[in-house]
């Protein structure tokens, strides 16, 4: 059995103690089962890069971590509609 595992936290580059609790539950169940955890991570405005995905696998954990690059503008509905594009491309 595979399970599809998407987590709004998780440890990443930026926060790497965001969510880690997450991250400890996936690999006390990836000892049942394989695990495909997909965690999308918003950047900020340093990011260099449009996009990034880093691909790690812990025995039947296998966690995609994709970074996308997003800047607010500092008006509302604005702000939305960029950050909803980065997010989808």
């Amino acid at each position: 059995m595979k399970v599809l595992w998407l987590a709004s936290w998780y440890p990443d580059e930026y926060e790497p103690t965001n969510g880690d609790f997450i991250q400890r539950h996936a690999k006390a169940v990836s000892q049942l089962m394989d695990i495909d955890l997909i965690h999308a991570a918003q950047a900020g405005k340093d990011f260099n890069r449009l996009n990034k995905v880093v691909l790690n696998d812990d025995g039947n954990l296998h966690e995609a971590i994709h970074y996308f690059k997003y800047k607010k503008t500092g008006i509302s509905l604005l702000d939305k509609i960029l950050y909803n594009s980065a997010y989808i491309n």
